[in-house]
């Protein structure tokens, strides 16, 4: 929007009613609108603000409401705000002024500087109203901190030049502000200096492959190589004959070699002993009932399974009465 129009629009009644105070921030309002109108007064204020701020209603309007909260002066906020990566941002003395300002504190923050070239720490330490022990925090060394920022393509530290022209009062800056956010972060809430907002660079967000994903990845393949044809008919009659011919070979083999009661029969072969008539004679020997008309095994123990064992050899020498009887001829 240019200037000339934002000039227009001022309502002139209403930006003159604003008291001129010298209380902290210079102007005293009395309503939204007098905040609003303000705002437009320093979008049109020129080299008083900031590029980013001229001609920009809207981001004056945020920078004064801030400044109210803060109880410091629009202007000397605005000239101590910037943009980074589309956002606000403002500078550390800034931020510390805040802490300085608002913070409960029982009286200033001190610090230490302590250590060698990149290995410097800072040491703050800061006590609250009310309260009797103080609260620390010490700060990374200053070359992890200034490695974090990275380097433009002058080679310089990214961020403010405090860190390339004096970078002990800027790990001051830095250490206050950390310590801040840890004890007492309603007073900086929402507010960022100009190095803590990252560049607006691209970031290669694409997810790092894992083990899961490949699997995932084989499973898809492998189902995309099965063709799912359906029902198939021929497959179903195959399965059918398939069963039929292996329900036939069952019967055949059942034929074959009967069992008794589960017990399959042992084969006759040339060389099984036989009666005085030449017929067969049932051997218990596989039974651990001992041979037909043995009272005892071979070895002369008692039957296996003791009584069992016994009632199994009077069931043998039933069987070989059964088996020295004539049979008659089948028909």
């Amino acid at each position: 929007m240019d200037a000339a129009e934002i000039e227009k629009k001022v309502d002139r009644v209403i930006a003159g009613a604003v008291v001129v105070s010298d209380e902290i921030g210079g102007v005293k309002f009395s309503s939204m609108v007098e905040v609003m109108e303000f705002a437009k007064l320093m979008a049109v204020s020129g080299a008083a603000v900031p590029a980013h701020l001229r001609a920009n209603p809207g981001a004056c309007l945020g920078i004064v409401v801030q400044a109210l909260e803060w109880r410091m002066s629009p202007f000397a906020v605005a000239n101590k705000s910037y943009i980074a990566n589309d956002r606000t941002a403002y500078e550390s003395q800034l931020i510390h002024a805040i802490v300085e300002a608002r913070a409960p504190l029982a009286g200033r923050l001190r610090y230490t500087i302590f250590g060698e070239g990149d290995e410097r720490r800072c040491r703050v330490v800061g006590k609250f109203k009310g309260e009797a022990e103080p609260h620390i925090y010490v700060s990374e060394t200053l070359g992890k901190l200034r490695d974090a920022r990275g380097r433009n393509d002058r080679g310089t530290v990214k961020g403010s030049p405090l860190w390339e022209a004096q970078p002990e009062v800027q790990l001051f800056y830095s250490a206050s502000r950390t310590w801040a956010r840890l004890y007492c972060p309603d007073v900086i809430l929402g507010i960022y200096a100009v190095d803590e907002l990252p560049d607006n660079e691209p970031v290669d967000v694409t997810p790092i492959p894992s083990k899961s994903d490949e699997y995932v990845q084989r499973l898809r393949a492998n189902r995309a190589a099965s063709v799912n044809t359906g029902f198939d008919a021929d497959k179903v009659m195959r399965t059918i004959m398939e069963g039929e011919v292996n329900s036939d070979n069952a019967k055949e083999e059942k034929k074959d070699g009967e069992s008794t009661k589960g017990r399959d029969a042992k084969p006759v072969d040339e060389g099984q002993r036989k009666d005085d008539d030449g017929r067969p004679v049932l051997d218990r020997d596989a039974r651990g009932l001992g041979a037909v008309g043995d009272e005892n095994p071979v070895d002369g123990s008692q039957p296996a399974g003791g009584v069992a064992g016994q009632e199994g050899g009077a069931q043998g020498d039933l069987l070989s009465e059964k088996a020295a009887k004539p049979k008659g001829k089948r028909k």
